[in-house]
C-alpha cells in the first residue's frame, strides 16, 4: 500500500498516517496469532472428611486409622512448589477452659511430600507432625523436626527446635531425617497409624529445675504395615511443657497431661503443586497442571481412609501403668473393650480446588469438581468418585485433567487438549518441577557437622556401637549407631531426672522382650491390601543389644551413583518385530495404539514424531551390524521401524527406580537353542552362537 503526499498540510499527513495504522493492526491482528502471556501458577486444594461425633470423653487416649500411600504423580515434581498430604489426622487436647484465646497444638504430620524434603520421590515419606504450643517446635521423627537453616542449608544444631522432640523406640525399625520410607512399588496399600498414650515414665514434678510440672503420656506412634507392626516412636512429653517453661500459665494444658479431643479432624490436605497459566490477546484464560493421580480400588473410585477408631484408657493405659510398676505383662495388641469404630457421615465430607498465579497480586480462583467428589463407601471406608467422561484411567490409576478454562463465571473448568489453543503455548509447554536438593543431613556425632559438642546428647555418653550403613529406597545411604535407650540424643537433651530415666529403661526393656515387630496390634483392614515399609530400614540388632538398645540415624545422603543391569535374552520375539507404523495392516501398529488410545493409557510413549525418550533408561542392542548405545525410545526393535519388549520394560523400571536403567537385549531371531546356542559343557558339538 503506497501513499501520496503532494500539498497536504501536517495535520492533513498526520490524520492519514493514524488512520493506515489502524489499518494495519486492525487487518494484521485478525491474519496473525496472537502471543500468550504464560506465568508461574499453584494448584492447591483441600478435603474435608467428615466422621460421627464422639461424645463419650473418656475416650481421650488417641486414634488409629488407615491410610492409602500412592503417588500423586507419575514423577516426582520436586519440593520447591510442591507440598501436599494424603489422607491425614489433626489431633489436639481436650480443652480445660483455661487456653489463651490464641491456642494451637496438635498432633498431625502423616503420609506426604514437603517443601523441606531433600530426597522425595513418587512415593509419599511419613512424619509425625508433633505442634507444641502455636508452632514454638514442632518434631517429626528422631533428630528431624523444626530448625533454623545456616546458609550453607545445614541444620542449626546451636538451636534445637524440634529436633529432640521424638525418641526412639523400636529397636528393629531405622528413622531417617528425611521422613520414614515407604516402599517405592506402593499404589493404594493402607499404611495402619495412630498416636496411643503410653506410661512409659513417671511425671516430672520440677522439670529443668524450675516448678513446671511434666506429665507422663508418651504419645507412641504405632504402624501396622505388612514388615513392621507395633510401637516405633513417640513425643517426649517435655516436648509439649518447654513452652511453659516460658510462660508458667501454661502448665497443665498440653498432651503430656491433657487426654486427646475424641473428634479428630480429618482431610487430604494439597497445599500446592506447579502449574502454568496463559493469558491470550483476545481475553482468554488457560491453565495447564500435571496430572493428579489416584488409585484404581474400583471401577470409579478410590479407597483412601479407613477403619478409624478412638479409645480409652481401657485400651491399653491401664494395664500398660500396672505391667510397668511389677504387674503382670501386657499381651501385644489393643483391647477392643477400650475402643470405639468412628464411623464416616455426610457421604465422607467435601472439597475445593484453587488455580492462582504464584504473584501475590495474580488471579486466584475456584475449580469446578464436577469430575471428583468425596463417597462414603460403607460407615468405615472412605474415598474418592469419579466421572470417567473427563477422568483418565489407565492400568492402575485414575488420572485427573490436565488443561482447564477460566469460564465467565471466574471458574476453572475442565477441558481436554484438543480444547486447548496452539496459540495458548500450553501443549508445548512442560509445568515445571524443581531438581531433588540432595543435601546431606548431619547431626553433631558427625565430623563434617558445623556443630562439635563433645559433651553434648550425641557424644555423651554416646552410642555403644556403629558406624552401621543402609541403603533406602529413595537413592540414600544412612549412616546409624546403637545407643542405650535413655543414652540417646533426644532424652539426653530433655534432662530428665534420675528416677525417671530409670523408670523408662525399664519399661522399655520390657517392651523389648515381650512385644514384637510382627506380632499383631491394630486390628487388620477389613477392606484393601496393607502397606509395605521400605524393606531397608526393618534391622536387627546387633548381638547382646537386643533389649534396651535403640538404631540412631546419626546421617543421611545420597548413595553412591550405581547403575541397574537387566539382560533381555531371547529370540525373534526378543530382538523386537512390532511395527511403528503400518497403515496396510492396522490395526495393532504403535501408531495405531497411540491414536486411539482414548484412556491415555499409552501416554508415556508419546506420539508420532514427538516420541519419548527416556533420559534415565540405556540400551545396548548389536543388530544387523550396528550397534545401538543409547537413550531408550520408539524404533530399537530388530530394526529401526520397529519396537520390541524393551520399551515397556524400560518404561516401567524407569518408574520404578530412581537409579540409571541399562538394558543390554542380546537376541537372535530363528536358532535353536539345542544347536545354534548348545554350551560346551553338554555332549555333541558347540553351538556356533555361543561360540561368539
Amino acid at each position: 500500500m503506497v501513499y501520496y503526499f503532494i500539498e497536504a498540510d501536517r495535520r492533513h499527513r498526520i490524520q492519514i498516517l493514524i488512520l493506515a495504522a489502524i489499518f494495519l493492526i486492525t487487518f494484521f491482528g485478525v491474519m496473525l496469532p496472537s502471543n500468550a502471556q504464560i506465568v508461574k501458577a499453584q494448584r492447591s486444594g483441600f478435603t474435608w472428611i467428615s466422621t460421627e461425633n464422639v461424645e463419650d470423653k473418656n475416650y481421650g487416649s488417641g486414634y488409629t486409622m488407615y491410610s492409602a500411600a500412592w503417588p500423586a504423580f507419575k514423577k516426582y515434581p520436586g519440593p520447591n512448589d510442591f507440598q501436599t498430604g494424603l489422607s491425614s489426622s489433626w489431633m489436639t487436647t481436650q480443652r480445660t477452659g483455661n487456653e489463651p484465646n490464641q491456642f494451637y497444638t496438635t498432633i498431625e504430620g502423616g503420609l506426604g511430600w514437603w517443601h523441606d524434603t531433600r530426597f522425595g520421590t513418587k512415593i509419599p515419606k511419613f512424619i509425625m507432625g508433633g505442634v507444641s504450643f502455636n508452632f514454638f517446635a514442632w518434631a517429626n521423627g528422631p533428630g528431624a523436626g523444626r530448625s533454623n537453616l545456616l546458609p550453607n542449608g545445614q541444620r542449626d544444631w546451636s538451636t534445637p527446635g524440634g529436633k529432640y522432640g521424638v525418641a526412639q523406640l523400636s529397636n528393629k525399625l531405622l528413622w531417617a531425617p528425611d521422613g520414614l520410607n515407604m516402599a517405592q512399588s506402593l499404589n493404594g496399600e493402607m499404611l495402619g497409624y495412630g498416636y496411643i498414650p503410653l506410661p512409659l515414665t513417671d511425671p516430672i514434678p520440677n522439670t529443668n529445675g524450675t516448678n513446671i510440672r511434666t506429665g507422663n503420656q508418651c504419645w507412641t506412634l504405632f504402624l501396622n504395615s505388612t514388615n513392621f507392626r507395633g510401637p516405633a516412636t513417640f513425643f517426649l512429653p517435655t516436648f509439649w511443657t518447654e513452652p511453659a517453661l516460658q510462660n508458667p500459665a501454661l502448665e497443665g494444658l498440653f498432651l503430656d497431661t491433657r487426654p486427646s479431643e475424641p473428634n479428630v479432624g480429618f482431610g487430604v490436605e494439597h497445599a500446592g503443586s506447579p502449574a502454568l497459566i496463559s493469558r491470550e490477546s483476545n481475553g482468554q484464560t488457560f491453565a495447564k497442571v500435571e496430572k493428579l493421580l489416584f488409585p484404581i480400588s474400583d471401577e470409579d473410585n478410590s479407597f483412601i481412609l479407613n477403619q478409624i477408631s478412638v479409645y480409652s484408657k481401657n485400651a491399653l493405659w491401664d494395664e500398660m501403668e500396672t505391667w510397668f510398676n511389677g504387674g503382670p505383662a501386657v499381651l501385644p495388641g489393643i483391647k477392643e473393650a477400650g475402643t470405639q469404630a468412628v464411623s464416616f457421615t455426610n457421604n465422607g465430607g467435601a472439597m475445593a480446588a484453587e488455580i492462582s498465579e504464584s504473584s501475590s497480586n495474580g488471579i486466584k480462583h475456584d475449580i469446578d469438581l464436577n469430575y471428583i467428589d468425596n463417597v462414603q463407601q460403607n460407615t468405615n471406608l472412605m474415598g474418592f468418585k469419579y466421572d470417567l467422561n473427563i477422568v483418565e484411567k489407565d492400568e492402575n490409576n485414575f488420572l485427573l485433567p490436565e488443561y482447564f478454562r477460566l469460564d465467565p463465571d471466574n471458574k476453572w473448568r475442565a477441558i481436554t487438549k484438543k480444547d486447548v489453543p496452539s496459540s495458548s503455548k500450553l501443549i508445548t509447554t512442560e509445568v515445571p518441577r524443581s531438581p531433588r536438593p540432595e543435601l546431606t543431613y548431619l547431626t553433631p556425632l558427625e565430623s563434617d557437622c558445623h556443630w562439635q559438642d563433645p559433651n553434648g546428647p550425641w557424644n555423651k555418653p554416646g552410642p555403644i556401637t556403629g558406624p552401621f550403613t543402609a541403603d533406602l529406597g529413595d537413592g540414600t545411604t544412612v549412616t546409624y549407631y546403637w545407643y542405650r535407650f535413655v543414652d540417646q540424643p533426644s532424652i539426653i537433651h530433655a534432662n530428665l531426672p534420675e528416677i525417671v530415666r530409670t523408670k523408662l529403661q525399664n519399661s522399655v526393656e520390657l517392651l523389648h522382650s515381650s512385644w514384637s515387630h510382627t506380632d499383631e496390634y491394630l486390628t487388620p483392614p477389613s477392606i484393601g491390601k496393607v502397606a509395605t515399609l521400605d524393606p531397608a530400614v526393618i534391622v536387627k540388632p546387633p548381638a547382646g543389644l537386643e533389649i534396651g538398645y535403640v538404631p540412631i540415624v546419626t546421617r543421611q545422603e545420597k548413595s553412591k551413583p550405581r547403575v541397574r543391569v537387566f539382560v533381555l535374552a531371547g529370540q525373534s520375539n526378543m530382538e523386537g518385530y512390532g511395527t511403528i507404523d503400518d497403515a496396510e495392516n492396522d490395526p495393532g501398529s504403535l501408531h495405531d495404539v497411540i491414536q486411539n488410545d482414548v484412556q491415555g493409557s499409552w501416554s508415556q510413549i508419546g506420539e508420532k514424531d514427538n516420541w519419548t525418550i527416556l533420559d534415565n533408561a540405556f540400551l545396548y542392542f548389536e543388530r544387523n551390524g550396528e550397534t545401538i548405545k543409547s537413550k531408550v525410545t520408539v524404533g530399537q526393535g530388530a530394526y529401526a521401524g520397529l519396537i520390541g519388549p524393551e520399551l515397556m520394560f524400560a518404561h516401567q523400571l524407569d518408574e520404578f527406580y530412581e537409579d540409571p536403567i541399562l538394558i543390554i537385549k542380546t537376541a537372535w531371531g530363528g536358532k535353536s537353542l539345542a544347536e545354534d546356542f548348545r554350551p560346551p559343557s553338554a555332549a555333541g558339538a558347540t553351538g556356533h552362537i555361543t561360540m561368539k
